[in-house]
């Protein structure tokens, strides 16, 4: 062999393994030191906030499907009822009108909009978990994109938003959790015109000042079934009531009791947790930018969703 190629040789071979500790040396500080890839706090952060959407979108979404059968069963009751005042209504053909409020492309995009918000939180808990694959990745970048088309459709708020995996370069290829968080960060960025969006769309559905809301309508038609119930209390202690018709006024007393316990421990509350929703999804973002964040708009947001939700099902 001539000496220059065995000079050569010598060179390249020295050179490999002192890259590729310089390499992995890199790596370990980048990633030892949290600069780059996700602080315990922020892993942490981002893992409760995804847990607490995931739960919220199922409560909002079940919520909305919850309020739909109520309202009609409660306008079904007001027609039914064995009194003058309930006959007068029936004659009015009040019995056509039990969806009044309740259209159902309104009711759809609101459970659309719960199921993606809980897909969405599923994949950022899983994203940010720190055994995730690419295959999360991929599956968080989805959920997102599902997130903003349908928050889009309902409010308008995610035009020309494109969600996608960062550029990968040598810097995050030294370190899987740095990608991890470059991901999440960008995806999150990305999607917030539509959370914002979101967030106005629910708080405006469940304002009760608001006489277009679905709080409103829902609350109208339990107030009034418990106004007809009460000015018809004469007309329910006749002897001649039937069995069916004794029974058909217990269960509107029942069912008036269970609506105003459930507006008050679950409705009215709401328009709160959307806002908190919102005030959480921004502390995560703040945090991730190394920003001055208020974590506990997250905690707070995650104990409000899982007291309400606990409710909902309790008062079922």
């Amino acid at each position: 062999m001539e000496k220059a190629t065995v000079y050569r040789f010598a060179v390249e071979n020295r050179a490999r393994p002192l890259f590729a500790t310089a390499i992995a040396t890199l790596s370990l500080v980048l990633s030892g030191c949290g600069i780059f890839g996700l602080s315990t706090e922020q892993r942490a952060a981002a893992i409760e906030l995804g847990d607490s959407l995931s739960s919220y979108g199922q409560l909002f979404a079940e919520e909305t499907s919850y309020i739909r059968s109520e309202v009609k069963q409660l306008r079904v009751f007001e027609v039914s009822l064995p009194a003058p005042r309930s006959a007068q209504l029936f004659d009015e053909r009040k019995y056509a009108m039990l969806g009044e409020g309740l259209d159902q492309k309104r009711l759809e995009r609101l459970v659309q909009l719960g199921g993606a918000a809980e897909k969405f939180g599923i994949r950022l808990a899983r994203t940010a978990d720190i055994t995730s694959s690419t295959a999360e990745e991929k599956l968080f970048f989805t959920a997102s994109h599902n997130f903003v088309l349908i928050a889009g459709s309902v409010a308008e708020a995610a035009a020309g938003v494109s969600i996608g995996a960062p550029a990968v370069n040598l810097v995050t290829m030294l370190s899987t959790d740095a990608y991890r968080r470059r991901a999440i960060t960008r995806t999150l960025t990305e999607s917030r015109p539509a959370v914002r969006g979101a967030v106005a769309h629910l708080a405006h559905e469940f304002d009760p000042d608001d006489r277009t809301s679905l709080l409103f309508v829902y609350s109208q038609a339990t107030a009034r079934l418990g106004n007809l119930l009460e000015s018809s209390a004469p007309s329910f202690r006749s002897a001649n009531l039937t069995a069916e018709d004794r029974e058909i006024v217990a269960n509107a007393f029942r069912s008036v009791a269970r609506n105003r316990l459930h507006i008050q421990y679950v409705t009215s509350r709401q328009k709160q947790l959307s806002n908190e929703a919102g005030a959480a999804y921004e502390a995560l973002l703040a945090e991730l930018n190394r920003e001055e964040a208020r974590l506990s708009d997250i905690d707070a947001f995650s104990e409000d969703a899982a007291r309400t939700k606990l409710a909902l099902e309790t008062l079922r």
